[in-house]
């Protein structure tokens, strides 16, 4: 070994007219400015001796085998194995247990340890306080004390050093602007400010190499490479094959080796991408072995990564699939874990925790969370505005279980007194949302003011507020805002709708509008303008109730002409034509005449199969089409009951894209199936049972729900209510609607009915327990 690698120092750079140069002349690594002549040495202990072959420095080795001891830590933390105790006296090892902790979610940062650590390494490898090494030390321990200003200064004078041509390492000076950059831009968000350039940025950009820092690369790559590997394995092995490992084990002492290598290079960003990285392993097991306890670990890294998107679609897509993912015990892993987020994303962190658990919480933790959601948008000199946005969000979400909403009111009216235009809209959409029967007087009146003041931006903001009108002039019985609801045909119908006012207008105004439609898309296919709200017609508005003379002719002369035009033409949309055969079958289920029957079987034998593609958001299949077509046979007497059933089953069983359909047409001719065949029962039974657990979309458990509704009349009945029983107190809130509107109108025996609802009583939603107990 060389003098210089025992000192632990770089050979100096060649120097010549100000610039260093590399092989064949070029500048090293693409830089393209000068740099300053004078001697700098600066300490590279860590970095790989030959990158192309792997090879680490001693110094690396030394520094890594300090750790030796807790091989194995992170692995046993995750999935809780004990090996052994892991107690130590020295300060590396219990600051290497603490990093790790903390990197997992199990305690707060480890500050005094982290500078105890730190003095002890300057010493180990004879660093002076004025390297550059040093002063990261100082702005890492400052960062995660929440010393936001003093970790951004201390960046910001090494980015005057870097500025002045001071001969840093590329990969490290990478590595400082990288962390300087970011803690800029989260000082500037903090205090409500924005830069039109980052300083830090311009330096970045002067780079022509991809930032890189090859000592993080080459372990991420490693670790990298092993997950996929496994996760491949895993997925597609064959039923002969025998996997003695799954090298999660090795890759979990890669990560501990990063986390231990990031710390020494003072690096906050690349501390942080630890979490990230530690979340897409986990993440990668969890899909290839379907790990429920892999996945809750996945979602724990993913929140406290601050990966808001991520976690939000991960815990979405698997709420319906794990009922843990809801359970009292993994929201108090949230909850606990909270010690553990970096201070810049509490309010992030608290926010998610709020807008997706906040009906689940315990009332003396929810009351904690609402009042600082409450807090944080307020407007004082510490409110930070890019937090607004998803805190009211997040209100929305948990509209009904909102204590305080005087204090909410009234943050909104100063929102409106200081022009915070940008968050009207969301202000609009949680009004909309507010079930005024609950709020008490002094609510009301400021429901009211806010309300006025939404009215008076409708215009300049585009608000939708017309729900919030229909329904303070229901509540309040005054005469208000009558020229906001006689400015559009939807606000006509949604006042009438909601004052219960004659039935035939609405029908009328209904189809007035779907004509206007239906002309629009045969004069211009795949255009649609216009189309905020969606309109249909109920089987309600053909109750014997609601039949007169008046309604009959419309029927004649509106909409059987309309149902004519669009069944018929190519132009229209397959969703467009699903809902003209529904409107029709409505009719048939309130009036099943012959003359009705005559006139529909004659607008059906023109209906032509081939239609406009749909939007996405809306978009059906030509089997969907079928499938109401099979259900309107049914209904004229075409087909047999039996033929129908067979046909939805069979499209269940060979078609998974169509399940959700066939589920909503035999939700929609639940009352006209009569079975009274042992094999249909049990063909049914199993169909509910395969849809029930096949797909794991809410939509389609909630449907599956109109078979069991079918069997209760069967002779498993006793099955069906024990499976009601079984998931009443860990099912959704979109489920406990299902069971709740089973419980409330189908014949079912008060003992079964008593049982099911104390078990609903015993769900830990908050909506779930008030739904129980305002309709049961």
């Amino acid at each position: 070994m060389n003098k210089n690698k025992e000192n632990n120092v770089q050979h100096k750079p060649n120097m010549h007219h100000n610039t260093i140069n590399g092989s064949n002349n070029k500048m090293i690594n693409g830089d393209n400015f000068e740099y300053n002549h004078f001697e700098q040495k600066f300490i590279t202990i860590l970095a790989p001796e030959n990158i192309i072959q792997n090879e680490y420095s001693e110094n690396y080795y030394k520094y890594i085998g300090k750790f030796k001891e807790l091989e194995g830590y992170l692995f046993c933390k995750l999935f809780g194995f004990k090996e052994k105790d892991y107690n130590f006296t020295s300060t590396t090892l219990k600051f290497g247990k603490a990093i790790i902790d903390w990197t997992i979610g199990s305690t707060l940062f480890p500050i005094r340890l982290l500078e105890q650590f730190q003095q002890e390494m300057a010493m180990d490898f004879d660093l002076k306080e004025n390297e550059i090494i040093n002063q990261r030390w100082t702005a890492m321990s400052e960062y995660f004390k929440g010393n936001l200003q003093k970790s951004l200064e201390l960046y910001q004078s090494l980015l005057t050093r870097i500025k002045h041509g001071e001969y840093i390492e590329s990969y490290f000076k990478d590595d400082i602007l990288i962390d300087g950059r970011n803690i800029d831009i989260q000082y500037e968000e903090e205090n409500n400010k924005y830069k039109p350039k980052n300083e830090f940025q311009k330096e970045i950009d002067k780079n022509k190499h991809i930032l890189a820092n090859p000592m993080y690369d080459r372990i991420k790559i490693n670790i990298y490479e092993s997950a996929h590997k496994s996760s491949f394995d895993y997925k597609y092995q064959s039923k002969y094959t025998i996997i003695y490992s799954n090298g999660i084990e090795n890759i979990c002492n890669e990560i501990q080796n990063l986390i231990y290598v990031t710390i020494f290079w003072g690096s906050i960003t690349h501390l942080q991408l630890s979490r990230k990285l530690l979340a897409e392993v986990l993440h990668l097991y969890a899909d290839s072995l379907n790990d429920e306890k892999l996945y809750l670990s996945t979602l724990k890294m993913l929140i406290l990564e601050n990966n808001q998107k991520k976690f939000k679609k991960l815990f979405n897509s698997l709420r319906y699939k794990f009922p843990s993912t809801h359970s009292t015990e993994f929201i108090n892993n949230l909850l606990l874990q909270r010690n553990s987020v970096i201070n810049f994303y509490i309010t992030e962190y608290n926010c998610i925790l709020y807008e997706l658990f906040g009906r689940y919480l315990s009332n003396p933790e929810y009351l904690k969370l609402e009042n600082e959601m409450l807090n944080k948008i307020e407007i004082t000199s510490k409110i930070n505005i890019s937090n607004i946005y998803n805190i009211l969000k997040a209100l929305k979400c948990n509209i009904t279980r909102i204590s305080n909403k005087e204090k909410m009111f009234n943050i909104f009216l100063e929102y409106f007194e200081n022009n915070y235009s940008r968050f009207y809209m969301e202000i609009a959409e949680i009004m909309n949302s507010m079930e005024l029967e609950y709020l008490t007087k002094n609510e009301l009146v400021l429901f009211g003011q806010v309300l006025d003041k939404l009215v008076m931006e409708k215009e300049r903001h585009s608000l939708n507020i017309i729900n919030s009108i229909v329904n303070y002039r229901n509540i309040t019985k005054l005469d208000k805002y009558s020229d906001i609801i006689n400015e559009s045909s939807h606000n006509i119908i949604v006042n009438n709708i909601s004052k219960n006012e004659d039935n035939c207008i609405i029908v009328k105004n209904i189809i007035e509008i779907m004509e206007s439609r239906a002309e629009m898309r045969e004069k211009s296919p795949y255009v649609y303008t216009g189309y905020a709200n969606e309109y249909t017609i109920g089987r309600d508005a053909f109750s014997l109730e609601n039949y007169t003379a008046e309604l009959e002719n419309l029927i004649l002369k509106k909409l059987f002409p309309l149902a004519v035009k669009i069944l018929a033409s190519k132009n229209q949309s397959r969703y467009e034509k699903i809902r003209h055969i529904r409107i029709l079958s409505n009719l048939l289920i309130e009036h099943p005449t012959p003359k009705y029957k005559d006139i529909i079987s004659n607008i059906i034998s023109k209906m032509d199969l081939e239609s406009m593609d749909d939007e996405a958001f809306r978009s059906r299949t030509e089997q969907d089409l079928i499938t109401n077509k099979r259900m309107l046979d049914f209904l004229l007497d075409n087909i047999s009951q039996e033929n129908m059933i067979n046909d939805f089953c069979e499209t269940i069983l060979s078609q998974e894209d169509c399940i959700l359909e066939v589920l909503r047409c035999f939700d929609f001719i639940n009352k006209k199936i009569k079975l009274n065949n042992t094999f249909l029962e049990k063909q049914l039974y199993f169909i509910f049972k395969y849809s029930y657990n096949t797909d794991f979309d809410i939509d389609v458990k909630c449907k599956s729900y109109s078979i069991l509704r079918m069997l209760l009349k069967t002779s498993y009945e006793i099955n069906m209510l024990n499976f009601i029983k079984t998931n009443a107190n860990i099912c959704t809130f979109e489920e406990a609607r299902e069971i709740v509107n089973i419980l409330k109108n189908e014949s079912i025996e008060k003992q079964y009915i008593k049982e099911i609802k104390e078990k609903l009583l015993e769900n830990n939603n908050y909506n779930v327990r008030g739904i129980t107990n305002k309709y049961l």
